[in-house]
Order: C-alpha cells, then structure tokens, then sequence
C-alpha cells in the first residue's frame, strides 16, 4: 500500500465554517452545542427509564404461564 507524497495537512469541518468568526462566536456555538448534546443525553435517559418501568409493570401483571 503506498501513501501518497505532499499531502496538505488536515484541517476540521469547524475552522472553515468559523474562520472569520470572533472568539466569542466561536465558545458560544460550542457552550452552545455541548449544552444540546448533554441535553439529549438526559432526555434519552429518561425515556429509556420510563421504557424499563413500563415493561416491568407489564410482566408484573401478566399472570404466570400454567404447565
């Protein structure tokens, strides 16, 4: 396998998007997103929970299976 000779170094998606930007700009959009990421991540714990206590509520009253 070979590798390919004077590649230009690598830059993220986010510096070309926010390359005019002010620093603050730039910390607010990030707070920002983070703060939606950690969001989500809450709200998805509290669905999953409520799912489990759901299906435990269901096998609780489902009465046992007669051999």
């Amino acid at each position: 396998m070979t590798t390919p000779q004077n590649t230009p170094p690598q830059t993220a998606v986010w510096f070309f998007v926010f390359d005019d930007a002010p620093p603050w700009v730039r910390w607010v959009t990030l707070t920002v997103g983070l703060l939606v990421v950690v969001a989500g991540g809450v709200q998805l714990g509290r669905e999953v929970t409520q799912r489990r206590s759901v299906r435990e509520q269901r096998s609780s009253e489902e009465p046992p299976d007669a051999l």
